[in-house]
């Protein structure tokens, strides 16, 4: 079984920038007793609120997308500030890793949905597709970790990607700037959907990558998962109405957490959930009603007991108060 020390690769190009000269002054002024954790999890619950505001005002038109840039900013300050705490107040622990990257892997589904709200998209195979394909960069990030131990940050990574996406969605909420963004000069050709197939093509450029690094070390059975994910994506867009695309965005990323806990424990390397698109199909060809509740449902359970999974085993590393700084 792998070991759970992790070489990272750094090639990331906003990320320093960002660091340099927003968390680095901020974290100056970090009181010490502020747990690791506790800042994980506040990051983390601004990219949720980003994405509620999203819907609020796709829903609504209540006018609250300006505090998406902000929430997303507060995110990105507690991804590199809890990392940063750990180390110098010496709390560090297997459960600081495991939160850190549990929520990071809902990241890439907020920051989709936060888009689908901005440019009011309907289409419900389109948006499985865009959402499973950008988490094939995840998969094969987390396919990469657990086969040889490294993780890559990209030039082009997670960080570039939610700094465009925010912009991009903040124009979308504009209405005269959607329209233009929108409006098809040729058949299917816009400027969006130019930018959907850029970002698209260059999710499969990194998962390509992260296969070719793995090579022999990995284990090509394990991209089946692709086949499952696909026909829950079409199965889905037929059965599911009500939150379609929180059940496309915890299916995907319910494999990927199940190889970021294979990984942490040591474990023997997860296959995919199968269970999952039976279920859409016996949904489809029944017509049994209620689906979307009892999919949402499934998935909501799948996701708490991934949590949970992975929480309770290292549950003592969670700390309410860090200890006072020993005195020199």
């Amino acid at each position: 079984m792998p070991e759970s020390k992790t070489s990272i690769v750094y090639k990331s190009v906003l990320w320093p920038r960002f660091e340099q000269y927003v968390s680095n002054p901020l974290f100056k002024y970090l009181p010490w007793w502020v747990p690791a954790n506790f800042i994980t999890l506040l990051g983390n619950a601004g990219l949720f609120l980003a994405t509620a505001a999203a819907y609020i005002n796709y829903r609504t038109h209540i006018m609250l997308w300006p505090c998406i840039p902000f929430l997303v900013c507060v995110y990105l300050v507690g991804d590199l500030l809890d990392g940063k705490q750990a180390r110098r107040t010496g709390t560090s622990a297997p459960l600081g890793e495991f939160l850190d990257h549990f929520f990071d892997i809902l990241v890439l589904g907020c920051m989709v949905a936060i888009i689908v709200f901005a440019y009011r998209i309907t289409e419900t195979l389109t948006i499985g597709v865009v959402v499973s394909i950008g988490y094939l960069t995840l998969f094969g990030s987390f396919y990469e970790q657990y086969f040889c131990r490294t993780l890559y940050f990209e030039a082009i990574s997670s960080f570039e990607m939610i700094f465009a996406g925010t912009v991009i969605s903040c124009l979308g909420f504009i209405d005269p700037v959607r329209a233009v963004i929108t409006r098809e000069f040729f058949p299917f050709v816009s400027v969006f959907w130019i930018a959907m197939i850029l970002s698209a093509a260059a999710a499969l450029t990194l998962f390509a990558r992260n296969l070719l690094r793995a090579g022999r070390r990995g284990n090509p059975l394990y991209l089946l998962h692709v086949l499952p994910n696909a026909a829950v994506v079409v199965l889905a867009s037929k059965v599911v109405r009500a939150g379609f695309l929180f059940v496309i965005i915890i299916y995907c990323a319910a494999y990927v957490h199940r190889f970021l806990l294979a990984y942490i424990g040591r474990k023997k390397a997860p296959f995919p959930d199968v269970v999952f698109p039976l279920m859409l199909a016996v949904f489809y060809v029944c017509r049994l009603p209620h689906a979307s509740f009892a999919a949402l449902l499934y998935q909501g359970v799948v996701i708490v007991l991934l949590f949970l999974r992975g929480f309770i085993p290292m549950r003592g590393g969670w700390r309410w108060r860090n200890p006072q700084k020993a005195a020199r």
